[in-house]
């Protein structure tokens, strides 16, 4: 069973490394695929610490210890970062950035310096993780470290779900294969974290223990699956980093409507959509249709949000959700799959099409076309 334990981590170090130099080397390099790659380094850095402990590689288990401990506090950062990045589409780094990883740099100088890390390398029993006469124990650093993942890890959630929604500000057709990616991203390494910091607290509780055994086989298989996962997405889809970006929304107050130009502006938007049917243009943008119809993004979305209560994206699909109930009624159309009168109706993703047409209608699709027949 051991031996079965250490081939998965085997192939999943060798696997990380791999991929990262892959991000690091190979593909176009961009800002986000660099923060991904160090990502995928300094956690198949953590499983070759593993590796070399199960197989009884003292002396470089000892050095591989105690230069692992700091990723506890470069690990968050480089996910909050590459989240971060991803949405924003930021080209190079921001100097501001390196202050993420001012801990992880004096954590590291602290134990390079406290454990004379370049003396003697000493046996697997001698390693003692706790030096009991410190104020601040490497207990004690490992903990601010989990809450700092912790941390970064909501802030990544968070950014990640205030874009989702702002992008329906500006966006007719949003990316399903980006929303599934960063679910990937952010769930899966949430779940490897929790793994990662569970493997830390047995180990400088109780080393002898069988729980630990479990715990590294879950991490290990599931660190495994998430590199496949990145292999898939960036080969199945190379234009995944080219992600729609969005500006921060300022205050309508500052910008308000007197009321006969309120309703010019909602009189032309409308009249945009019922008699020339620009909803039909599968990439229409709110950037596009200001610039059709003369008249500022920002005053276009003050009105879709506050007179028409609605935002760009349920305001442009609810009409393709129209068109294609409009179609499907046309005998013309009897012929043409539900998918292909939503092409032509102005989406260009059955995902979109299948999800909004049961939030605007309560019933799918094919259910509609059903009921017409019946």
């Amino acid at each position: 069973m051991n031996n079965i334990i250490n081939l998965i981590n085997l192939i999943a170090t060798i696997q990380g490394f791999f991929l990262g130099a892959v991000l690091l080397f190979i593909r176009r390099k961009n800002y986000s695929n660099i923060l991904l790659a160090f990502l995928f380094f300094s956690i198949s850095f953590s499983m070759l610490r593993w590796y070399s402990y199960e197989i009884q590689l003292h002396n470089l288990y000892y050095y591989l210890m105690y230069l692992n401990l700091p990723n506890f506090y470069i690990h968050g950062p480089l996910i909050y970062l590459y989240c971060r990045n991803i949405i924003s589409n930021e080209k190079s780094i921001n100097k501001k950035d390196i202050c993420h990883f001012i801990p992880f740099v004096v954590y590291l100088s602290y134990l390079l310096i406290r454990f004379n890390l370049l003396g003697n390398a000493r046996s697997m029993d001698d390693i003692t993780l706790i030096d009991q006469h410190s104020v601040i124990t490497n207990l004690h650093l490992i903990t601010l470290g989990s809450i700092s993942i912790a941390i970064y890890l909501a802030a990544s959630i968070f950014i990640s779900i205030k874009y989702m929604k702002s992008v329906k500000e500006y966006y007719s057709e949003i990316s399903h294969t980006l929303i599934i990616w960063l679910r990937t991203i952010l769930g899966t390494g949430t779940f490897l974290t929790i793994l990662l910091i569970t493997i830390q607290i047995i180990l400088i509780a109780a080393r002898q223990s069988s729980v630990l055994s479990v715990v590294n086989t879950i991490f290990f298989i599931n660190f495994m699956l998430l590199t496949f996962s990145v292999n898939y997405f960036t080969i199945r889809y190379p234009d995944l980093f080219k992600i729609p970006t969005v500006k921060e929304k300022s205050s309508y107050t500052k910008h308000l409507l007197d009321e006969a130009t309120e309703k010019e502006y909602t009189q032309k938007l409308l009249d945009c959509m019922e008699n020339r049917k620009l909803y039909l243009d599968d990439s229409l943008t709110l950037q596009y249709l200001s610039e059709d119809l003369s008249i500022s993004c920002h005053h276009l979305s003050m009105i879709l949000n506050q007179k028409l209560k609605t935002n760009f994206y349920m305001f442009v699909n609810g009409y393709r959700v129209e068109e294609v109930k409009r179609l499907l009624h046309d005998p013309q159309y009897s012929e043409h799959t539900v998918i292909a009168i939503a092409l032509i109706s102005g989406f260009n993703s059955k995902s979109t099409f299948n999800a909004i047409f049961k939030k605007i209608t309560g019933i799918t699709p094919t259910e509609f076309r059903n009921s017409l027949k019946n």
